[in-house]
Order: structure tokens, then C-alpha cells, then sequence
């Protein structure tokens, strides 16, 4: 914890002793730091505390606080690491899972294509419908049928696995599984329809 507007006479052994009346005892804390000045070694009017448990530390502050040592009302409150100017903090940023793997391609070669304004205008108008851009009434040419899902259009077949094969544990029946996958395309040969 920080101690505050500490008498600029007070040791660490005063702090220890007035800590100690007010709490109770003193076997919870750790250590007391008076900071002082380098060249003249007198104190600067605050110091530090660790306690052993956080508990205390609280505790110290709800019992301390506003009370007087040699005269002077101390501030207590919990320690802070001082801000350095010179240290550089990077936050890392989060990417959004693209959906699929065709969205990925298009929106990383928009990125490289693109300006930042263009990508946010570009992304204001995402959801516009082509037809109403343009003003093309006619609807027969809309791409609403196919949207590149092949799972749709060609299933997946599994081969049932051999008892050898079962014998295995799950991870190397998952890769035997995934070796085994074979689609079965709709080829109904060059028939008329």
C-alpha cells in the first residue's frame, strides 16, 4: 500500500509500530519503505508497505486512513506502478474469421488493392443488390442459384473401415477417415437431356 504525508522525521520502525497499533499486530507485513531523497537521505514524506496477504493490505486502508502519526493525518491507498513515458505498449489486434475460404480470398486482395477510405466505403455498401445499381430489371440473370457450396451438390460418401481399422484409436480412425472421404460426382455422361 501507499503511505502518505508521512512525517518527515518517521522511520520505517515508527510506520512498523503505528501500523502495528492500529491493526492489531505486525506479523502480516513484509516490509516498510520510506523513500528518501539520494543526496541528503532524508525522508520525502511517503513510503510503501507489502503485506503478506492482500486481505491486510485492505484492511490497512480501511483502518489507517485519515489517522494521525507525529501530528500528521496520512493518506493510505493501494500502490500504483509509476507511468513510464518511455514504454511502449502494443496491443494486439483481433482478426475477424473470415466466413469461408472465398471471402477470405476476396476481402485480402481488397485489403492490397484498396485504400482504407475505399475499404470502409466498400464496406458501407456491402450488402447492395448489383440489379439496383445499375437499374437492370431483368432478373433472369441472377446468380441466386448457385452460391459455390459443392457439399450441396456433391455429397460426401464414407467407405465403412475394415476391422483392422477399427481396432485403432480415435485420432488415427479420424485420418484414416479423412484419407478414405471421396465425393461422388453427378455424371450422368453426355446424354441429352
Amino acid at each position: 500500500i501507499f503511505v502518505g504525508n508521512l512525517p518527515f522525521t518517521a522511520t520505517e520502525d515508527h510506520v512498523l509500530k503505528f501500523l502495528a497499533q492500529n491493526l492489531g499486530h505486525a506479523e502480516n507485513i513484509q516490509s516498510v519503505k520510506i523513500v528518501r531523497d539520494w543526496k541528503t537521505g532524508e525522508s520525502k514524506g511517503y513510503g510503501f508497505v507489502l503485506f503478506s496477504d492482500p486481505m491486510f493490505a485492505t484492511c490497512a486502508m480501511e483502518f489507517c486512513k485519515h489517522k494521525k502519526l507525529f501530528g500528521r493525518t496520512l493518506t493510505v491507498s493501494q500502490g500504483k506502478k509509476k507511468f513510464d513515458p518511455n514504454q511502449l505498449y502494443i496491443k494486439k489486434k483481433k482478426k475477424k474469421k473470415p466466413v469461408d475460404e472465398e471471402e477470405a480470398a476476396i476481402e485480402s486482395g481488397l485489403q492490397e488493392a484498396m485504400t482504407i477510405e475505399e475499404l470502409i466505403s466498400f464496406e458501407t455498401y456491402n450488402d447492395v443488390d448489383d440489379d439496383e445499381l445499375f437499374d437492370d430489371d431483368d432478373d433472369a440473370d441472377d446468380d441466386d442459384g448457385f452460391d459455390g457450396n459443392f457439399e450441396d451438390f456433391y455429397p460426401e460418401k464414407f467407405e465403412p473401415l475394415s476391422e483392422e481399422d477399427q481396432q485403432f484409436n480415435r485420432e488415427k480412425r479420424r485420418d484414416i477417415a479423412k484419407r478414405k472421404k471421396r465425393r461422388k460426382l453427378p455424371h450422368k455422361g453426355f446424354q441429352r437431356p
